[in-house]
């Protein structure tokens, strides 16, 4: 059995180069694509012919621009600074403890007046004003900083209203002071915490004149507590910093993003180009920032060398039979070179128009899901930039939606295409994939809070897309299965049609060849899903396997029922003649019906060269004294080179064995298959291809129990004896 590291270079090498013919065109297509777009103008400079935007993309200098409008028309929100009001309060405060302070002094001035005439108590028609003089009376309001609040007279009138003459207090007992206090302070209170613009000072001030109790009196009131409040009031509005950050931000972010689209007209010619124009030409990178654009293009470069490098790897290490296969690997490359052209051209008409599905449906229509799958994320992120084509940065907004809808879209159209592979099957999942890649669009107009009219455009662009994807896909599969004779699953299902124009011709000339190929496809078919093989494949070539026995089939037992055979009547050696061309037969009557390649391998390879044993003993044993040449009496053909040939070569084999016995026991099947398959692989049948031990037993298993299956009818299993 080969070994997958005994493998031609050669076919390494041609997939190699031709992944690099695909990197080459891609990377052209990029430069392209990126080929930067300049405009010479400055802010003042009347323009001269349309400035146009190349792309898609977000105007950040307008929207920067409207989103600081937003936040300076945010008033400031103000709140009331409860740590400013208690200073003012501590403030009052101090200033009505003065005023107590003062009172102190005066009772202890008439204290020391009072001893001097000689009276406990001065008689009340002494007045204060005989007590204090003028001058000590202007020293005593300055001393305790009342004389901004009170003149010296005011100051008499109160001392009379709180010290009257002839009562007799202790000194610094004055209750009336605590009164005003208390009075002062709560007004006070209620006032700045309802908030003071500073035009509202005065007016709060009077307010807590008038609300102060009748008990003070009206001298205090008006003169001194009314002047308190005017002094020490201030405005207790003040802005609060972080709720107003908040607003300005949430007004900011309440401002859409100002978008440009693809084409639009930034500037007429004619008009003046101001500052604002310029700023968003810069962020569109439409005016020259640099002088040389060479790092660009090397940029472009790398990002495709590092997703053909991913993708050579994944070739080479997990799907190496399509990458050292000329033919397959040719296939792929054309699809994807042309799918990129074609997608390059969407980038000059409508870019949402692009048939990003071709290369997933192409590829699952005519290779395997793995490759197809593989291919269609290269696809997926190297168109994305050419769709997104923004120069000056790899992956903008757009980029990004067309990578997610054309990856997210492409594995919906593989999964499908799985499930059903009749040519139709790729109308449905065409169809299908192109819906579920237009809600990525969708999506990001709900997000970014487009029109539903929007989002609509911008769906129906990508469906249609897919509708020309599946169009393209239809027309294409064909051609690419003609051009490369693909054995594609739609093309393969057609030959297993029994009104095949060869399977007719089979069943009426040949019956029991019919018949035979009918049994070894059931047997071959399910001995390759138990090993993972091509299934279909190994069924299809099972089924037209032998039909170059159509040219003598009277010379093969299966078609001769009751009749003499004719093999009877002929040397060994012209027996072993007829029956080693039937493979060569095929040949051309395979090519006559234009079955693929593929198949024709196989049925090529299903002897490999094997030894027609029967006619060769024959020889022997006619001829004792003569060696026999074993030559003459093998196929002359190449042996099994994958593990479909091989699936056929050994459902052949035993189909032909088992129905040699008569009514055979389990046992005797069992005995017979494991003959058969041993023989062939201690004849060297299967050096040649990459099967291992494990799967020829799972073969076995699986020929024994699809024998049993289709024959049990005629099976006859042996008495059980009685004690």
């Amino acid at each position: 059995m080969k070994s997958t590291g005994t493998r031609s270079a050669r076919g390494y090498l041609f997939g190699s180069l031709l992944l690099l013919l695909v990197f080459a065109c891609n990377a052209v297509v990029l430069l392209l694509v990126f080929k930067p777009v300049y405009y010479d103008v400055e802010a003042g400079q009347v323009a001269t012919e349309n400035i146009i935007a190349q792309n898609d993309a977000v105007d950040y200098a307008s929207t920067d621009i409207a989103r600081q409008a937003a936040r300076d028309a945010v008033e400031p929100i103000l709140r009331v600074d409860d740590e400013l009001i208690e200073e003012q309060l501590e403030r009052i405060s101090e200033a009505v403890d003065r005023f107590d302070s003062f009172m102190i002094a005066a009772r202890e001035i008439w204290d020391r007046n009072a001893i001097i005439l000689g009276e406990s108590r001065v008689r009340a028609d002494i007045p204060w004003t005989t007590m204090i003089t003028e001058e000590n009376m202007q020293a005593m309001l300055n001393t305790y900083t009342l004389a901004e609040y009170l003149d010296s007279s005011i100051a008499f009138l109160i001392l009379d209203e709180y010290l009257p003459i002839g009562i007799e207090r202790e000194p610094g007992e004055n209750p009336a002071v605590y009164i005003l206090r208390d009075a002062l302070l709560e007004e006070a209170r209620e006032q700045m915490e309802s908030g003071l613009d500073e035009d509202e000072l005065q007016e709060a001030a009077i307010a807590i004149r008038n609300a102060l109790p009748d008990s003070i009196p009206q001298i205090v009131r008006s003169e001194l507590a009314l002047n308190i409040c005017l002094d020490y009031l201030e405005p207790t509005w003040t802005e609060d910093l972080q709720a107003t950050e908040e607003a300005r931000v949430a007004a900011a972010s309440l401002v859409p993003v100002v978008r440009i689209s693809q084409n639009e007209i930034l500037v007429e010619a004619g008009e003046v180009i101001t500052e604002s124009d310029i700023a968003t030409l810069t962020s569109l990178n439409l005016i020259r920032t640099h002088d040389d654009d060479t790092a660009v293009y090397i940029g472009m470069c790398l990002y495709a060398i590092c997703l053909y490098a991913c993708i050579w790897m994944f070739l080479v290490f997990f799907n190496r039979e399509v990458f050292t296969s000329f033919k397959t690997m040719l296939s792929v490359s054309l699809i994807m070179i042309l799918s990129q052209l074609v997608c390059f051209a969407a980038v000059h008409a409508e870019t949402r128009i692009a048939p990003v599905l071709l290369v997933p449906l192409l590829l699952a229509s005519l290779h395997d899901r793995k490759t197809a799958m593989s291919m269609n994320v290269l696809f997926g992120l190297s168109t994305a930039v050419i769709m997104g084509a923004d120069y000056g940065t790899l992956f903008n907004e757009q980029a990004l939606v067309w990578a997610c809808a054309s990856i997210i879209m492409g594995q919906f159209a593989i999964t499908l295409r799985e499930r059903d592979r009749r040519r139709s099957g790729v109308l449905l999942a065409g169809l299908v994939s192109g819906a579920i890649g237009g809600l990525i669009p969708v999506a990001r107009h709900i997000i970014l809070g487009d029109s539903f009219l929007t989002a609509f455009i911008s769906f129906g662009f990508v469906f249609a897309g897919a509708v020309i994807a599946t169009v393209l896909t239809l027309g294409l599969t064909v051609v690419f299965e003609m051009l490369f004779d693909l054995p594609t699953d739609a093309r393969l299902n057609e030959l297993l049609n029994t009104n095949h124009a060869l399977l007719k011709r089979m069943m009426a000339a040949a019956p029991g060849t019919y018949h035979h190929c009918m049994m070894c496809a059931q047997l071959a078919e399910n001995a390759a899903e138990a090993v993972g093989a091509n299934a279909l494949l190994a069924k299809v070539a099972a089924t037209y396997h032998d039909v170059g026995k159509l040219k003598r089939p009277h010379m093969f037992s299966e078609n001769q029922g009751n009749a003499p055979n004719p093999h009877d009547s002929l040397p060994p050696i012209e027996s072993a003649k007829i029956i080693l061309a039937h493979q060569q037969d095929a040949e051309a009557v395979l090519q006559k019906f234009r079955l693929p390649a593929a198949v024709r391998r196989i049925v090529r390879e299903h002897h490999g060269n094997t030894l027609v044993a029967y006619f060769y003993n024959l020889a022997q044993r006619q001829q004792p004294n003569k060696k026999v040449s074993e030559a003459l009496y093998r196929y002359d053909a190449p042996r099994p080179s994958s593990v479909e040939s091989a699936i056929v070569m050994m459902s052949d084999s035993c189909e032909a064995a088992v129905r040699s016995l008569n009514n055979p026991t389990k046992e005797e099947v069992t005995l017979m298959v494991r003959k058969v398959i041993r023989g062939k692989l201690d004849d060297g049948q299967f050096n040649e291809c990459d099967i291992s031990l494990g799967q020829i037993s799972r073969i076995e298993e699986s020929i024994v129990k699809t024998i049993f299956g289709i024959m049990h009818d005629r099976i006859a299993y042996p008495e059980v004896q009685g004690d």
